[in-house]
């Protein structure tokens, strides 16, 4: 049995220092990706989700902004979106999860228009969507928050969202439980689809910080090492020999 190990080679056997890297690797990233989740889980548990639209001016509209389309059928042709503000109404820590909030509302076909199923038919002559995406530093998952027509409370009307919630499926998001906070107006779910292009980034960033943290000390202490003429697995003093006494690991 050689000195490397019996000093535990899993440590210094140079051979498996790849594995080891990758092993690293593949936990910083999964490390980012639950932190990216849990950046926007939790401003939808604790959050402020009060939101209000935005007035109706031409400046506060949202010009170049994707439309939901998976409604394509039910609803009329995509209108217009707005971004929706925060009511004053709130408690002060919630404001800490602010950054990590933001709701949109989009309209299809005409804004305020009460739905006369005689005369319109079965497809709502105006149709709104509320959206509340999460996460921070970008917004890596969503919901549907609210789907809203202005009717007067036909019967109709609950058959009508039903299939819209059929056909949004993972889209509305999980129900949480009911609270006893009266701002909460939009019911609070759970975003669980996500936002590529925010998960992606917000990966990169949590996994990435995480990974130089984990990586850049031993990549030092091995450059340091490796500079100094010692063993790059114990720091043993390697000058004038080729093999490290102290693990058995032979010099580079």
């Amino acid at each position: 049995m050689n000195s490397a190990t019996r000093h535990g080679g899993g440590d210094t056997d140079p051979t498996r220092r790849p594995a080891r890297i990758r092993r690293r690797i593949v936990l910083c990233v999964l490390a980012g990706v639950m932190t990216s989740i849990a950046s926007a889980w939790v401003p939808s548990l604790f959050g402020r989700i009060e939101y209000s639209s935005a007035p109706s001016e031409e400046q506060w509209a949202i010009k170049d902004l994707n439309p939901p389309v998976y409604l394509e059928g039910l609803i009329p042709e995509f209108h217009v979106a707005y971004p929706c503000w925060p009511d004053d109404r709130h408690k002060p820590w919630q404001l800490w999860l602010e950054p990590g909030i933001s709701f949109t509302q989009y309209e299809f076909g005409e804004e305020y228009t009460e739905w006369d199923r005689q005369l319109h038919g079965d497809i709502p002559p105006g149709f709104a969507i509320l959206r509340g995406s999460f996460g921070f530093p970008f917004r890596c998952a969503y919901y549907e928050a609210k789907y809203y027509v202005a009717n007067g409370g036909g019967p109709f009307t609950t058959e009508f969202f039903e299939r819209c919630i059929d056909r949004a499926g993972f889209r509305y998001g999980i129900p949480l439980p009911k609270t006893n906070n009266q701002w909460d107006w939009v019911e609070r779910r759970l975003p669980i689809v996500p936002h590529w292009g925010g998960m992606t980034l917000n990966t990169l960033i949590y996994g990435g910080t995480l990974a130089l943290m984990v990586v850049l000390p031993a990549s030092m202490q091995r450059f340091s090492r490796l500079r100094g003429g010692r063993c790059l697995a114990c720091g043993y003093d390697l000058e004038g020999i080729d093999q490290c006494p102290e693990c058995g690991l032979e010099a580079s």
